[in-house]
C-alpha cells in the first residue's frame, strides 16, 4: 500500500513539476520574443535615421525625420486634439510644405507680378487646396508673402504655440513656428476634428 501511494505522490510531484517547467518556459519565451522585438525596434530607428542623414540638409534630425516634421510640444498638442485623424498626417504634410511645396512655389512665382501670381492661382488652385490648404485666391496671395519669407535650405524646426490652441465645431487651429538659421516665420494649422478622405490638414496664413 506505501509503495502505491508513493507511486501516486511522486506521480503528482512530476505532474507539478511538470507544470511549472512548463509555465518557466512559456515566461522565459515572452521575455526572450519581447526583448528580441524592442532590439529590433531600436535597430530600425536607427536604419532609418541614418538612411535619412545621407539626405537631410541643415536640419535638427530629432525634430525632422522619416519624411516628417514633428514640431516640438507636439506631446501637449496630442492631448488638447481629440479628433480623430493621425499625428502622422500632420507630420508628413507638412515636410512636404517645408521641403517641397513652399520652395517650388516661391521659385516659380519668383518675380511675378500680382496678375501673374492670380492667374498661377487660378491654374493650380485645385494643387494648391490640396498641399496647403488655401481656399481662395485673397488666401493664396497672403500665404505667398509667408512663402517668400522660407529659406528651405535653411530649415530647423517647427514648434506649436499650444497656448494659443483653438477649437471650432468642425476643426481645431493652433500656430506652428517654423523656425529658420536667420529668421521664423508662423503659419496656422487648421486640423479637422473627424478623418476623411482628403483635406484633413490644412496650412493658413496668419
Amino acid at each position: 500500500m506505501k509503495n502505491a501511494n508513493n507511486k501516486k505522490i511522486n506521480t503528482k510531484q512530476i505532474g507539478i513539476i511538470a507544470i511549472i517547467v512548463t509555465i518557466l518556459v512559456i515566461i522565459v519565451f515572452f521575455i526572450i520574443v519581447n526583448t528580441y522585438a524592442k532590439i529590433k525596434e531600436e535597430e530600425e530607428k536607427i536604419r532609418n535615421k541614418n538612411d535619412f542623414e545621407n539626405i537631410k540638409t541643415g536640419v535638427i534630425e530629432e525634430h525632422y525625420q522619416n519624411g516628417e516634421i514633428i514640431p516640438e510640444n507636439d506631446n501637449f498638442f496630442t492631448r488638447l486634439y481629440s479628433g480623430t485623424v493621425k499625428d502622422e498626417e500632420i507630420y508628413e504634410k507638412l515636410f512636404l510644405l517645408v521641403n517641397y511645396t513652399m520652395p517650388n512655389i516661391k521659385n516659380s512665382l519668383n518675380g511675378k507680378t500680382e496678375k501673374e501670381i492670380k492667374e498661377y492661382y487660378n491654374e493650380n488652385k485645385e494643387k494648391i487646396l490640396t498641399n496647403i490648404g488655401c481656399e481662395s485666391q485673397e488666401e493664396f496671395l497672403k500665404f505667398k508673402e509667408i512663402i517668400d519669407q522660407s529659406e528651405k535650405n535653411s530649415f530647423k524646426k517647427a514648434k506649436y504655440e499650444v497656448e494659443k490652441f483653438a477649437e471650432e465645431d468642425e476643426y481645431v487651429t493652433v500656430p506652428i513656428i517654423l523656425e529658420y538659421e536667420n529668421k521664423t516665420i508662423t503659419i496656422k494649422l487648421e486640423l479637422s476634428k473627424r478623418n476623411s478622405l482628403n483635406d484633413n490638414v490644412k496650412f493658413k496664413p496668419i
